[in-house]
């Protein structure tokens, strides 16, 4: 190979990488877009849930959140964007939750009034398939948001998982399993160190400080 041919190499593979990129935050930002549309219907959900609000009230708002749905799960591609099979599974796992949701006759037709017990029995699946989607979404989104972090300087402190990403992931279960999740996956964060059991994130530069102290000490 030529030094033309492998510089024209080199320059492909810099920009396939950087279209590789491009792809993967695009779906992220809809991730994140479709996680914020699925945790207002679940919102509303619950208030209809404990007669704080009337469905058929909010049947036209029920009814624009779907189309919204719908309108990202069309842009979402269901392939992993860098051949990670557990992404293309979470993905499956979102669609497929989303298509039992729109089973039920609570998101299918809002505005047709259904027997107080019914009503009561199908805002709970509702819930849990919406508790499902946002878990799924989570353990996509985070560690790309904890990385864009770790690389941009947190100042050598600590993160606090369940702090920060309370809002995310309401569920300490779906928290706890994350993190897990990292801790145990070679490369998932970049930069620091998953430690579960405190639900604590060390930035690399923290643990190097600490390590000089401690041999300064000793």
């Amino acid at each position: 190979m030529t030094r033309d041919e492998r510089r024209a190499q080199r320059t492909k593979e810099s920009e396939d990488k950087k279209k590789a990129k491009e792809e993967r935050n695009k779906s992220l930002d809809l991730l994140r877009q479709l996680r914020a549309e699925i945790q207002d219907l679940q919102s509303l959900l619950r208030s209809v849930h404990d007669g704080k609000a009337s469905l058929t009230i909010y049947a036209n708002y029920v009814d624009e959140n779907r189309s919204e749905i719908e309108e990202i799960f069309r842009k979402i591609p269901l392939q992993p964007t860098d051949g990670d099979v557990a992404e293309g599974d979470d993905k499956r796992h979102i669609h497929n939750q989303w298509q039992m949701l729109l089973c039920s006759p609570v998101i299918k037709e809002p505005a047709t009034p259904l027997p107080v017990d019914e009503q009561v029995k199908e805002i709970a699946m509702c819930d849990q398939f919406c508790q499902e989607i946002v878990a799924c979404i989570g353990r996509l989104t985070i560690p790309a948001r904890i990385n864009v972090w770790l690389k941009g300087g947190w100042n050598g402190y600590l993160l606090p998982f369940h702090d920060l990403f309370a809002d995310e992931l309401p569920r300490p279960k779906d928290r706890q399993n994350l993190l897990k999740i990292l801790a145990a996956s070679s490369g998932a964060i970049e930069g620091g160190i998953v430690e579960p059991a405190s639900g604590l994130i060390f930035p690399s530069q923290t643990i190097s400080s600490m390590a000089t102290v401690i041999q300064a000490l000793s």
